[in-house]
């Protein structure tokens, strides 16, 4: 109890308690019930609510959580000063620093107190500090006021009270609960005035602000109606403006009462009118006894017996209107009956059923004809129904009930003989010797099948949680093992009753086991998974002491504010033996096809020296014809062939090894189909005219499009098929070209011989390597692997090759390959190089392109367009790694960056080159015959400049040059970054060791040089007590305390208003807070570069 003579303690409080937690709401209204028994103390869970509750109500304190769920209580607190000014708040925080303190004393809290030193004793001592402030005189005149608050000689008084808002009306309801007032309510003004009119109040409390007609229409009706309109009226309203009041008192309203209101308030002023109302009633009754007195005396006794008469006509009319009075009153009761939900039941003493409603009619089936007077044991089965009248019999004789004012769940019986469970309530109505039982029944079916779906899907979950046969275990936030599966026993060890209880780190190895109770706590403190939501590979730990490997994925679950925790872990010992051996044996490959491609390219270098030798000399006999005889022509022209075909049977090989072992790159770009095939028309005639094949190739409209296909595989794919066609026709046979659009945007080409035909069954082999399908039995020269080769060929260029044959009338081999959508004009409007002229800036200054690139055609092509510039100096480089050597070396103006290199590609070479300090700065402009819109947008979210697509426009191509070229990188404003940031010295605080290491990174970037970097507040008061820092860049929220203080170490220091300093938080409460300390300098996590660097020079150029 609070004892001393205070005037904050002469009486009752009223506290409101706001805190997101339950367990400490409930620790608060301890303390305060035992500080004062009488005290009255509401407890909320978050701001809003709190907020909507000082709008209607007055409170002589507010204990505020400074963290809640939904906001923070600097923000609840503004907002409540926004509603009562006057009321004392008093901030209960985890967090105790001297710097949140006065920053919660400048935000207006009217005290403070630290949830680790809270006792009875600190919260008596603020208590009294808070409520003192307030004025003693009104604080007793309050007390006097409440006392003189009588309320016994108005009981069975009628006020009636209108508000549309439950919450209101219970507020009212319960300061009034205690008056012994007749109260009755309306949700609206269209019930409140039907009311008053069938049972007229004393008294009207009357909300402004409602659905429908509004308080003040009310009022106005009201007044007008005769029967209403000596009613006295209080309006009770948020809305406190003078035009408000005036309005409310002209239309006839005996008072306003403004929300937020005291309890206080609203007794004294019902008190009040009530009285006020009871004097008016009793001063008419006397002024009319008083006349009918001096009526009386001056007729004589002569009217003795007209008044007799008069009387007896009054009695009878008040007779008629209590009569009236009560069929209202029963019609009312009737109307509420007939429209409840639940069913309602009037038995007699006897058992006899008095009353059914509507809803009991629906619910058993029968009429109320059907069962009024008949015993209510026929709406229960067995054993109910023989039980019933001697329970009745038994609480009439005793007076001793078991459900009577309790309810239960019974069953019930319907016409049909059907039992359903029900809720069954049971009260007694007494009216003078009568009593009548009141039942109220609700059907309850739906919730019991709810609760046996809800049991079952429990069984189902345990079925899963026993039978699963990963391990699943359950902990709460303090690392507790709840639930311990069979299968986690059986990977574990353990039996479950070993476990549960007991900490999750048994089941862990070192370093795990040391490093999981921090790890909690921090998640628990700043909410930063590492691995919820995610599956990783960690050790696990068997009873017996063994380590095993084990795959691990953990999810969070919250219920009623409590945390819990789930893993679902598989013992990967097998699958890790597996894949070890997977890994052996692809190594062994490895090794084999190694050794493979070693032994081709030996046997290569080996065939060729020798063939090179036997060629060459064949051909040097063949400059002499005149010196030998025709048979040595003859058989040297024989050497050269079976040289030629040995040579393509080398080549051929190689191919396939390269193809089989991956090492064919493709580079992949538009090309004019047209022009390819005309290319190859020339190759392949000299063939078919030697060997009297017809060839043909008739262009059409899909001549002049583009495909997507390697240049050089293309040509070595169509020639083969070509080569083919021709080789294995008949004699004086034919071959035709041709191309069609096929399905899904594809380009077919066809070439189709007049030759035998190959048979249905043999179709399917003949793309495999080394088999020829009899053809080596004739004088037909082939290796039986180049359509196998052609095969892989195409589908490395995202194409499919494909046969049509009929023995005896020849074949058709086609190819298909997707269209380029970027290229449907001619070539020659795309690859047409214009003669632009030469141009040279009036202040010349030289720039160093460096061009990525492998292929030496583009290379050459670009070359020759750059020379129109007369200040372009350009270098190449036909590889990523040689690119990024010379980018570093020589540090060119921009690069010209091909995407498809071999080895690594251009993005990842950017990206290197993005991430290198040297580098970082140099603009790049990705070049690529990949020209569909995802690709463009893909590459410049990279970070490239520009994009150019081949083949080149060479206007636009020189365009994009001159644009990135005129936006030099050595412009005065990275210049002056470059210059503000070198031999600056930057301090920076952060306790996750990522993200300080990124910070460092983006520091170097920037130009820095001098970087220290600690991960507490400890080390960092420190550094800053032996050093003087040019940048400290502080994380708020800490490990082991809040950035706050090294800004209260700055300011006892005299160093705060001229430190460069930036907050760096993951939560806007830590901006707000820093902002209240003065620092305006803020970094939300995550930030990319752009926006560190900008933060970082404002605040160097500030200092």
């Amino acid at each position: 109890m609070i004892k001393n003579t205070n005037s904050a303690r002469k009486r009752n409080l009223e506290i409101l308690v706001v805190d997101d937690r339950v367990e400490f709401r409930q620790l608060l209204s301890r303390i305060l019930k035992e500080l004062g028994p009488d005290f009255k103390v509401e407890e909320v869970e978050d701001g809003a609510t709190a907020i909507n509750l000082v709008k209607v109500k007055k409170f002589d304190c507010v204990l505020l959580d400074y963290i809640l769920g939904d906001s923070t209580g600097t923000g609840i607190l503004k907002k409540i000063r926004e509603v009562q000014p006057e009321i004392p708040i008093v901030i209960v925080t985890a967090h105790d620093n001297l710097a949140l303190a006065k920053s919660l004393d400048k935000a207006g809290a009217s005290g403070f107190i630290s949830k680790s030193d809270l006792s009875p004793a600190t919260l008596a001592k603020t208590l009294q500090e808070v409520v003192r402030s307030e004025r003693p005189e009104r604080q007793e005149e309050r007390v006097d006021e409440k006392s003189t608050l009588a309320i016994g000689d108005l009981k069975g008084m009628k006020v009636l009270v209108v508000d549309d808002t439950p919450a209101n009306i219970g507020i009212v309801k319960n300061i009034l609960s205690e008056t012994k007032l007749n109260i009755s309510f309306a949700p609206n003004g269209e019930v409140a005035l039907d009311l008053a009119t069938k049972n007229p109040p004393d008294l009207i409390l009357l909300d402004i602000m409602m659905p429908g007609i509004d308080g003040f229409e009310t009022c106005r009706q009201l007044k007008a109606n005769i029967e209403t309109q000596d009613i006295p009226i209080i309006f009770i309203s948020a809305r406190n403006d003078t035009e408000d009041f005036v309005k409310g008192f002209s239309l006839g309203a005996v008072d306003y009462i403004s929300k937020p209101f005291r309890e206080e308030e609203v007794l004294a002023r019902v008190h009040t009118h009530l009285q006020l109302r009871k004097l008016s009633q009793t001063k008419d009754l006397s002024i009319e006894n008083l006349s009918s007195e001096v009526a009386s005396k001056n007729k004589g006794l002569e009217q003795v017996n007209k008044e007799l008469l008069l009387a007896y006509e009054q009695l009878e009319e008040r007779v008629e209107d209590a009569t009236s009075d009560a069929r209202e009153k029963g019609q009312y009761l009737e109307n509420i009956s007939n429209h409840m939900l639940d069913g309602l039941i009037t038995i007699s003493p006897l058992g006899a059923i008095q009353s059914f409603n509507p809803a009991a009619e629906k619910l058993f089936g029968y009429s109320a004809s059907e069962v009024f007077g008949k015993n209510v044991n026929m709406l229960m089965p067995e054993p109910y129904k023989s039980e019933h009248d001697g329970y009745l019999q038994k609480y009439l004789n005793t007076g001793k009930s078991k459900i009577i004012g309790i309810g239960r769940e019974v069953v019930g019986l319907r016409k049909d003989g059907s039992t359903f469970p029900l809720d069954l309530g049971v009260s007694v109505m007494a009216s003078g010797d009568n009593l009548t039982f009141i039942g109220t029944v609700r059907d309850i079916s739906i919730q019991k099948r709810a609760e046996e779906i809800l049991i079952q899907s429990e069984a189902r979950f345990r079925a899963i949680l026993d039978n699963a046969l990963d391990a699943i275990i359950t902990i709460n936030e303090k690392g507790i093992i709840e639930t311990f599966n069979p299968s986690a026993g059986r990977i574990f060890g353990y039996e479950s009753h070993e476990v549960i209880g007991e900490k999750v780190n048994i089941l862990m190895p070192e370093p795990y086991r040391s490093e999981h109770d921090q790890y909690m706590e921090r998640y628990l403190k700043t909410k930063i998974a590492r691995i919820i939501g995610t599956t990783i590979e960690i050790s696990g730990m068997r009873k017996n002491g063994e380590e095993f490997p084990l795959s691990f994925s953990l999810s969070e679950a919250t219920e009623d504010h409590r945390i819990t925790f789930t893993g679902i872990i598989r013992d990967v010992t097998q699958q890790k033996k597996a894949e070890a051996e997977i890994i052996k044996a692809r190594e062994e490959a490895e090794r084999a096809n190694h050794a493979k491609s070693e032994f081709l390219s030996s046997m290569s270098h080996e065939l060729r020296t020798p063939l090179n030798a036997i060629m060459g000399f064949s051909q040097l006999l063949t400059l002499t014809p005149k010196d030998m005889t025709p048979d040595q022509l003859e058989n040297i022209k024989r050497i050269t062939n079976s040289g030629e075909h040995l040579l393509e049977l080398i080549n051929e090989v190689l191919d396939l090894a390269r193809v089989e072992s991956g090492q064919v790159s493709m580079s992949i770009e538009p090309l004019p189909i047209g022009a390819l095939l005309d290319d190859l028309m020339l190759l392949a005639s000299p063939l078919a005219i030697d060997r009297g094949i017809n060839i043909s190739y008739m262009r059409n409209e899909c001549s002049d499009r583009f495909i997507l296909a390697d240049k050089t595989r293309l040509k070595q794919v169509l020639l083969n098929l070509i080569s083919n066609a021709i080789k294995y026709n008949k004699d004086r046979g034919a071959v035709k070209i041709t191309l069609d659009e096929a399905p899904e945007n594809l380009l077919r080409i066809s070439v189709t011989d007049t030759g035998l035909g190959i048979p249905e069954e043999q179709q399917e082999e003949l793309f495999e390597a080394f088999n020829r399908l009899g053809a080596d039995q004739t004088e037909i020269e082939g290796t039986g692997i180049g359509l196998n080769i052609t095969k892989k060929l195409v589908e490395l260029m995202n194409g499919t090759i494909g046969l049509d044959s009929t023995p005896g009338q020849g074949s058709c081999f086609y190819v298909e390959l997707p269209f380029s959508e970027a290229h449907h004009k001619e070539e020659k409007e795309r690859v047409e190089t214009p003669q632009a002229p030469r141009v040279t800036s009036p202040e010349t200054r030289y720039f160093d392109i460096l061009y990525v690139e492998d292929n030496s055609a583009n290379l050459e092509l670009v070359k020759q367009i750059l020379m129109v510039r007369e200040n372009i100096n350009m270098f190449s480089a036909p590889d990523a790694s040689l690119g990024i050597d010379l980018a570093i070396s020589h540090q060119p103006d921009l690069i010209l960056m091909d995407i498809n290199l071999p080895g690594m590609s251009g993005i990842e070479a950017f990206k290197i080159l993005r991430n290198t300090p040297d580098t970082s700065q140099i603009p790049v402009i990705a070049v690529s015959a990949n020209a569909m819109e995802r690709d463009i947008r893909k590459a410049m979210a990279t970070g490239f400049v520009d994009y150019i697509a081949k083949p080149f426009n060479v206007p636009q191509f020189l365009e994009k040059i001159d644009k990135v070229m005129s936006e030099d990188r050595k412009s005065p404003t990275k210049q002056k970054t470059k210059g503000l940031c070198v031999a600056k010295k930057a301090l920076v605080v952060e306790d996750i060791e990522d993200m300080g290491v990124l910070v460092q990174q983006y520091l170097l970037k920037m130009g820095f040089k001098d970087i220290t970097y600690v991960k507490t507040v400890k080390e960092g008061i420190q550094k800053l007590s032996e050093d003087s820092f040019d940048l400290i860049l502080l994380d708020w929220f800490l490990d082991e305390d809040k950035g706050s203080a090294i800004v209260e170490h700055l300011e006892n220091e005299k160093q705060l208003d001229d430190a460069p300093l930036i907050i760096v938080t993951s939560y806007q409460a830590g901006c707000e807070e820093a902002a209240d300390l003065g620092i305006k300098n803020h970094l939300v996590k995550p930030f990319g570069y752009e926006i560190f660097r900008n933060c970082v020079v404002r605040v160097l150029e500030e200092h």
